[in-house]
C-alpha cells in the first residue's frame, strides 16, 4: 500500500492549503545585490555628508534656508577626499547585509524607497547639531517626516530603522573622519550651493519654474545652462560647449514633456495615480527628473499589475474549465511582461506562478503538473544559461541560489507526477525528482541557505520514501533507510513549529513504510517509533495554533494503526482499526472533495483498506457491513482516481477493490 503522502515543503508558498504546509515567502526572489547596491549607497552617501557637515559647527552660519540638506549632502559627498567616499563604501556593505538579510516581504523597489525616504527625511545639520541628537534622535526624526505611503506601510518603516540608525550611530561616534573636510573645501562646496540657489531663484522668478526655462535656452547665459544640465544629473557640463548643452537639454525637455503626457493621461478618479500625477507635476516644475523617473516607474508598475492580475484570473478560469495548457499560456504571459529592464525577471515570475498549476495538479491530477513542470524547466534553464556569466562572488551566490530554487520547483512537478503515474513511468519522474532535489541540496549548502536546505531535504526524503515503496526487496528497503536519514537531518533544522511539523510528520510516514518491512515484535516496536514521531508532529501543529482535529497527521496516524491493528489479535486490535477510522473521519472533514479531490480520495481508499481489514480480523464475526461500506468507500475513490489523473493509485485502488469483491463472495455477503 503507498503510503499518504504528508506532501513536499515547497520554497515559495504552499502550493495547497489544508496538507499542513504552511512557509513563508521565500525572501531570495527579492534578494538581488547587483540590483539594489546603488540605492542603498546614494541613501548611505547623503547620511555621512549630512553628519560631514555638522561634524563642522563653524560652517553651520552660512548654511541659509535657500539650500535643501540634501542638496548639501550630495554636494559634500559628490567629491569628498578619498577616504571619506571608502568609509562611505564601508558602511554602504553594512547596511546592503542588512538589506539583505531582512527577514519580512518587502516590496520590489524597497532599495529605491530607502534613498527616498533618506533623502525626504535629512534633518538639517543645524537641527543634528543645537539638539544634541543621537542616532536614536535622527532616526526617529527622519521617521515623523515621511508621509508617502509607500514609505510608512508594511515594514519599510523597520528596514529603514535597521539600516539608517547603526550607520549614524558609527559616523557620530567617532566624527574625525570629517577632518579631511578642510575649510576651503566646505567653503568652496557652501559657494557653489549658494550660487546654485541664487540661479534657480532667478529663473524661477524670470520664467516661473525650472520647466518652463526649458521653453528658452536660447536666451540662457552659461552658468544657467550648466544648472539645467545638473538637474538632470549630466556628466562632463563644465567641458561641453554651449551648443551641445543645449542640444542635450533640448531631448530632455521633450522627455519631460512626453512623461508629463502620460501623467496627464492617468484616470483622476484612481487616488493613488492622482497623487503620482501631483507629485510627478510637481517634481517636473522643478526638473527633479529622479523623482519623475520614479513616478512613471510607478505608474508603468501599477499598469504591468493590472496586466498581470488579469492573465491570472484568466488562468484561474481556464484551470476551472480543465483548460490547463491555455492556463500555462497566460502564465508565462504574464511572466514574459516582465522582461523589460530586467532580463531574468520572467524566470523569477515564473517561480512565483508555478503554485497556481501545481495547486490545481495536486488537487485535480496529472494535466496541470506536466504544464508545471515544463514551467519550471524553462525557468532553470534560463538561471543556469546566467550563471556562465556570472563572476561576482555576491551576485554569483544570488543567481545559483535562485537556480536551485526553480530546481527544487521542478523537483516538486517531477514528484507529484511520479506519485500519479503509473509505475515506470512515475518511477521516472521520481528518479528526475531526487536529482533535481540533490542538486538543490548542493547548492543550498555550498551557500550556506540552511533554511532552504532543510526544505529541500524534506522533499528529498519524501520522494525517497515514494520511491523504497514502490520498489521491492532489499532495494526498497535501503531506499526507505536512505529517506529516514535524510529526513532525520532535515527535522535537525530549527524552524517555525509548522514547518517542523511537516518534517517530522514524513519521518513518521517513511518510518511506518519501513515498519511494514519487517514482521512480528520488530514491526510492532518500529510502529511505535512511527507512532511516537507522529505524535510529536501533533505537538508541534498544535503549538503552531492548529486543532488536532484538522492536523495533517490525522491521516498518516490511521496507517500506523490499520498496520498495527491487522497484525494485533484479540479486541487490541480491532479497537486500533476502530481508531483509524476515527481519524479518517477528521482527515476527510479536512479535506474536502471539491477542493482537494486526489487527497480526498486517497482518504477513501485509506477508510476502504481500514474497514477491509476490520472484516478479516479474527474478531470480526459479522463482516459484511464493513465490507459493503469498504466497497462504497472504494468506489468514491475510482470516482476521482481516473486513468487521465492518478493511473497509479487507481491501479492499487483496482486491486483492493478486487480482495473486497472475493472477500464479499467467500462471506456470503453477495449472490
Amino acid at each position: 500500500m503507498q503510503r499518504p503522502e504528508s506532501g513536499p515543503q515547497r520554497v515559495l508558498p504552499p502550493v495547497f492549503s489544508g496538507d499542513g504546509l504552511s512557509l513563508d515567502a521565500c525572501s531570495i526572489l527579492r534578494r538581488n545585490p547587483e540590483m539594489r547596491s546603488d540605492q542603498i549607497e546614494n541613501g548611505i552617501k547623503l547620511l555621512v555628508g549630512l553628519v560631514g557637515f555638522a561634524a563642522k559647527p563653524g560652517f553651520l552660519g552660512a548654511f541659509t534656508t535657500a539650500l535643501s540638506s540634501r542638496d548639501l549632502a550630495k554636494k559634500i559627498i559628490a567629491d569628498a577626499p578619498a577616504d571619506i567616499k571608502r568609509l562611505a563604501d564601508q558602511l554602504t556593505d553594512s547596511a546592503q547585509e542588512v538589506f539583505d538579510g531582512f527577514k519580512h516581504d518587502l516590496p520590489p523597489d524597497a532599495d529605491l524607497l530607502y534613498a527616498q525616504m533618506v533623502e525626504f527625511g535629512l534633518p538639517t545639520p543645524q537641527q543634528v547639531v543645537t539638539e544634541r541628537m543621537n542616532a536614536g534622535d535622527v532616526t526617529d526624526a527622519m521617521l515623523e517626516r515621511l508621509t508617502l505611503t509607500e514609505h510608512v506601510k508594511g515594514h519599510m518603516p523597520g528596514l529603514f530603522r535597521d539600516i539608517t540608525k547603526p550607520t549614524l550611530e558609527k559616523l557620530l561616534a567617532d566624527r574625525s573622519f570629517a577632518d579631511s573636510l578642510t575649510p576651503a573645501y566646505m567653503a568652496e562646496v557652501l559657494q557653489d550651493l549658494e550660487r546654485q540657489a541664487k540661479l534657480i531663484q532667478d529663473l524661477e522668478a524670470k520664467f516661473g519654474s525650472l520647466a518652463k526655462a526649458l521653453d528658452h535656452l536660447s536666451s540662457a547665459k552659461r552658468d544657467q545652462l550648466e544648472l539645467l544640465a545638473e538637474r538632470f544629473r549630466l556628466e562632463d557640463v563644465r567641458q561641453s560647449s554651449n551648443d551641445a548643452l543645449m542640444a542635450v537639454l533640448s531631448e530632455k525637455a521633450e522627455e519631460l514633456r512626453k512623461a508629463r503626457l502620460i501623467f496627464a493621461s492617468l484616470d483622476p478618479k484612481d487616488a493613488a495615480l492622482a497623487r503620482l500625477k501631483a507629485e510627478a507635476d510637481a517634481a517636473a516644475e522643478r526638473l527633479d527628473f529622479a523623482a519623475v523617473e520614479w513616478a512613471l516607474a510607478q505608474v508603468d508598475q501599477a499598469r504591468t499589475k493590472d496586466a498581470e492580475a488579469a492573465k491570472l484570473a484568466r488562468a484561474e478560469n481556464a484551470l476551472l474549465n480543465e483548460e490547463t495548457a491555455l492556463a500555462a499560456r497566460l502564465l508565462v504571459a504574464a511572466a514574459e511582461s516582465f522582461g523589460g529592464k530586467d532580463p531574468l525577471a520572467p524566470a523569477r515570475k515564473r517561480l512565483e506562478y508555478l503554485p497556481v498549476l501545481l495547486n490545481h495538479g495536486v488537487r485535480f491530477g496529472l494535466p496541470a503538473l506536466k504544464e508545471a513542470r515544463g514551467v519550471a524547466e524553462n525557468a532553470a534553464e534560463a538561471f543556469a544559461a546566467d550563471l556562465k556569466t556570472r563572476q561576482s562572488t555576491d551576485q554569483e551566490r544570488y543567481f545559483r541560489a535562485l537556480h536551485a530554487q526553480a530546481l527544487t520547483f521542478l523537483g516538486i512537478a517531477q514528484f507529484e507526477i511520479g506519485q500519479k503515474e503509473d509505475h515506470e513511468t512515475g518511477r521516472t519522474a521520481m528518479n528526475q525528482a531526487i536529482d533535481h532535489y540533490r542538486s538543490a541540496i548542493h547548492t543550498f549548502d555550498a551557500i550556506g541557505l540552511d533554511g532552504e536546505a532543510a526544505i529541500a531535504r524534506n522533499n528529498l526524503g519524501t520522494a525517497l520514501r515514494t520511491l523504497g515503496t514502490r520498489t521491492d526487496g532489499d532495494a526498497g528497503t535501503v531506499l526507505l533507510h536512505e529517506a529516514e536519514q535524510v529526513l532525520i537531518t532535515a527535522c535537525g533544522h530549527n524552524d517555525m513549529p509548522e514547518n517542523m511539523a511537516v518534517r517530522k510528520s514524513n519521518l513518521g510516514v517513511t518510518q511506518t513504510d519501513l515498519a511494514m518491512r519487517f514482521s512480528g515484535k520488530i514491526a510492532l516496536d518500529r510502529f511505535k517509533e512511527a507512532h511516537a514521531t507522529l505524535s510529536a508532529a501533533m505537538d508541534l501543529e498544535r503549538a503552531s495554533g492548529r486543532d488536532s482535529s484538522t492536523s495533517s497527521t490525522n491521516l498518516p496516524f490511521a496507517v500506523v494503526r490499520i498496520e498495527q491493528g491487522r497484525r494485533t489479535s484479540g479486541m487490541t486490535g480491532r479497537d486500533w482499526l476502530t481508531e483509524a477510522l476515527g481519524l479518517l473521519e477528521n482527515a476527510e472533514a479536512a479535506l474536502p472533495r471539491k477542493k482537494t479531490p486526489q487527497l480526498w480520495a486517497l482518504v477513501a481508499f485509506t477508510r476502504a483498506t481500514a474497514l477491509y481489514h476490520r472484516a478479516m480480523h479474527d474478531t470480526s464475526d459479522n463482516p459484511c457491513s464493513d465490507l459493503l461500506a469498504a466497497r462504497t468507500h472504494l468506489t468514491d475513490a475510482l470516482s476521482e482516481f481516473t486513468e487521465a489523473r492518478a493511473p497509479f493509485n487507481r491501479k492499487r485502488a483496482m486491486l483492493r477493490e478486487d480482495q473486497i469483491t472475493a472477500a464479499l463472495f467467500d462471506a456470503g455477503c453477495v449472490d
